[in-house]
This record gives structure tokens, sequence and C-alpha cells, in this order.
């Protein structure tokens, strides 16, 4: 029976040719291994680097859009940039309106160009709070809507209706309390929509000049 067991060659003799022919074919296949081995690695490392790098991109972009916000548009034309400027008698204070408006000579200030409403400014002297003011002297005896938030710190706005309704913002700076209006000249009509727009840009635009403080009726 033959033996098909490998022989083993005994030390201090030559190894057979077959052997070194084998081995020798092998050595290119194991090359081919490695060498696939180590481009795989290599790509793999390409691969990992490059989300890395998009990984980073995207939060960078992240921190950049938290700490900016949305980009604000610039150069909005000022809708109050034509208007004229009012200031008061007293150096009181100034603000700006429509250069439309002209000087009111029944009530209020200013009449707007339709001669519907009129705004105009009150200056009291009171040590009273605004919502406890505007309660004393607006709402005896008129439906004052729910007082809310005015423009400035610590100042309420609400709406008045009885036969002449008003828009109110009353406002206390110093010793005293500030009243702007803007006011229907027409019986049981309302300050609509659009008159109130106007009347909060004349708002925005209204400034104080000095502390002192002057008595009106």
């Amino acid at each position: 029976m033959e033996d098909n067991q490998t022989q083993i060659v005994p030390p201090g003799e030559p190894v057979p040719v077959s052997k070194l022919v084998e081995v020798k074919r092998n050595i290119p296949l194991l090359y081919g291994v490695i060498g696939i081995l180590i481009l795989l690695l290599l790509i793999t490392t390409i691969f990992l680097a490059y989300q890395n790098i998009q990984l980073r991109k995207e939060i960078i972009t992240m921190k950049i859009t938290q700490v900016v916000g949305t980009p604000v548009p610039s150069g909005s034309p000022d809708p109050t940039a034509d208007w004229k400027t009012f200031a008061d008698s007293n150096g009181t204070f100034i603000f700006k309106y429509p250069s439309d408006y002209t000087a009111s000579t029944d009530i209020g200030l200013l009449n707007d160009p339709t001669n519907k409403f009129a705004f105009s400014v009150g200056v009291f002297k009171s040590n009273l709070s605004v919502e406890e003011w505007a309660k004393q002297n607006r709402c005896t005896g008129n439906t004052c809507s729910s007082f809310t938030t005015g423009i400035w710190p610590g100042s309420i706005q609400f709406d008045l209706t009885g036969q002449y309704a008003s828009v109110e913002s009353v406002v206390k700076y110093g010793d005293a309390i500030y009243e702007l209006s803007m006011n229907s000249k027409e019986a049981n009509k309302p300050v609509d929509a659009t008159v109130k727009g106007i009347y909060n840009q004349i708002l925005g635009t209204f400034k104080y000049l000095t502390p002192t403080t002057t008595t009106g009726s």
C-alpha cells in the first residue's frame, strides 16, 4: 500500500526541488493577498478621513448658524424718513409725524389728511401708576379694552370705545404721566387698522428731551 504522508526531510539534507517550486509558486499569491489587504485598508482610511472632514464642516456650519442666526435684510427704507418733526414748546419731547398731517384746530395736535382722526399728547403730573391713572381718568364712563404692553418699558396700550373712539398709550416718565392718543373725530367710528399702524409708527419716533414734566389738563 502506497504511503501518501508528507515526507520529512532530515536535517542537513537538501530540500527537494519540488518543494522549492511549490513555495515559489505560493509567494506571488501571498503578495497578492497582502497587496489587496493593504489597498482595502488604504481605501477605508481615505473614506473615513473624508467622512470626518464632511462631519466637521457640518458641525462648523451648524455652530455658525446658531451664533449668527437668520440674516436681517439691510438697507430697508425708513418709512418715517420724510416725516416732519414736532417739538413741544417746553422742550420736553419730540416726535415725527407724516408730512401730510396738519395742525389741529379742534382736538389734539395733528389731523390726518382725511380730517377724521387726530393725534394728541397729554402730559399730567401724577403719582399714580399707569394702570391706575388710565382706570380713573379714561376708563371711568367709557369702555376700555384690556391693557396690553406698550412699546416703552412700563407703558400700556388700550382701545377706548364710546361715542368717540381712540387708541391710547400711557407711560410714566419722572413724576408725569404721558398719554399719546389717536382719536376718531367721527361719532361711533373706531380707529381702523391703517390709522393704528401710523399711530404706532409715530410712537416709535417719540423721544424725551429732559426729565422735566409739564402739567396738563
